[in-house]
């Protein structure tokens, strides 16, 4: 039924995009800042290149990055 949504071409990687970049600012490499990081918004940019993102490398340099900037 497409009473409700008659335009939904590409709302599935809007919602791919928005969603990701909740998980990489809120839980990835969260910060005190308000907004997000430039570099967040170029890695979702291609849909089909977010499979190839590794979380776990992401964080692990954020946290040495911190750590580095803390010292």
């Amino acid at each position: 039924m497409r009473l409700f949504l008659p335009e939904t071409a590409g709302a599935e990687d809007e919602l791919r995009r928005k969603f990701a970049l909740y998980v990489l600012g809120a839980m990835v490499s969260p910060t005190t800042m308000t907004g997000l990081k430039p570099s967040f918004i170029h890695a979702v940019k291609d849909v089909n290149r977010m499979r190839a993102c590794n979380c776990a490398k992401l964080t692990l340099l954020f946290l040495h990055n911190g750590v580095r900037m803390y010292k």
